[in-house]
């Protein structure tokens, strides 16, 4: 089933209020050439964070990034792509260029790709054991998010995560001492019990 377009706007806010400005373990640092400035630059552009709200701008920095290589131009272009800001949407263009920022470790693209297969974005039926290795890549990998994902994915014994509740927990505990609000409701709903 296709994601729905109040979950793809659902999802863009998501990550727009998360991702704030990349840390340095997402990006090099030192190369003022590898992309990351036009990434960061885009992404105000897109969001309207110490700018005007505007999608064109905004396209031209992020594609620019995403042309270098860099994962953030990658994850944000496929984000532009998957709501059509600006542009007309393109389930294929968004899906390559958030796999391609996966792949380069961005674990917010990683998230989100684990979330679309989850959600069966790729072909109809979800895919729980893609789903799976992308949310335990990015939940290695700090997303909090992701963390309580793979909880979620032990609790229910999904995608290849053999069913265990003290696994569950542990993942649920690690999401909400990295600010998961749900996994906080989550461990306050067990704790009741």
């Amino acid at each position: 089933m296709p994601i729905s377009s109040i979950m793809r706007v659902a999802v863009f806010m998501l990550l727009a209020v998360l991702i704030g400005t990349p840390s340095s373990a997402q990006a090099e640092m030192g190369n003022p050439y590898n992309g990351r400035s036009e990434a960061v630059l885009g992404f105000a552009y897109l969001t309207g964070r110490g700018v005007p709200l505007d999608y064109q701008k905004a396209l031209r920095w992020i594609r620019l990034s995403a042309e270098k290589g860099h994962p953030l131009g990658q994850f944000y272009l496929g984000l532009i792509h998957m709501n059509g800001l600006g542009i007309p949407p393109d389930r294929t263009k968004a899906a390559a260029l958030i796999r391609d920022a996966a792949e380069n470790h961005l674990p917010k693209a990683q998230t989100l790709l684990g979330l679309l297969f989850s959600d069966g974005f790729f072909g109809g039926s979800p895919d729980f054991k893609q789903a799976f290795f992308w949310l335990h890549k990015a939940a290695q990998g700090g997303d909090p998010y992701a963390q309580f994902n793979v909880g979620i994915f032990y609790e229910k014994g999904l995608g290849g995560a053999k069913q265990s509740s003290k696994i569950a927990m542990q993942w649920y505990q690690q999401a909400a001492a990295n600010g998961s609000v749900q996994a906080q409701a989550r461990l306050r709903d067990v704790n009741t019990r």
